[in-house]
């Protein structure tokens, strides 16, 4: 009986993790990378929900600055902000704890990766 009872528990608190995983699915910091031909951009995107919705900051080594514009659906992110001095769009797919997607700066764009920590 307590054999039983020890399953049943841990299949709850699996379904109950997994259900909370996907309602966060963008929740926490992500470390990202920026290939360009002046270099390696890195950095992090660090969203937080609230009961409207999600915010965000980019943090890169010349500080930080709050995303505009956030939206998040289907796991379809996109965002504007400032980062290095200029104005820059970002848009990409969350699957798990990986994300992808365009950085769109000025007339050019480039693909941004990104890690959850």
């Amino acid at each position: 009986m307590k054999s039983l009872l020890t399953v049943l528990i841990l299949a709850l608190a699996s379904t109950v993790s997994f259900a909370q995983s996907g309602n966060d699915a963008l929740e926490g910091t992500w470390s990202y990378s920026v290939e360009t031909p002046d270099g390696t951009y890195t950095g992090q995107m660090v969203f937080t929900k609230s009961d409207d919705g999600y915010t965000g900051k980019l943090v890169t080594t010349n500080g930080s600055s709050n995303m505009e514009n956030l939206k998040f659906e289907d796991n379809e992110v996109s965002f504007s902000t400032e980062a290095e001095g200029f104005y820059v769009s970002i848009s990409g797919k969350v699957d798990g704890d990986s994300f992808s997607g365009e950085v769109a700066v000025e007339d050019q764009a480039f693909t941004i990766t990104a890690k959850r920590e």
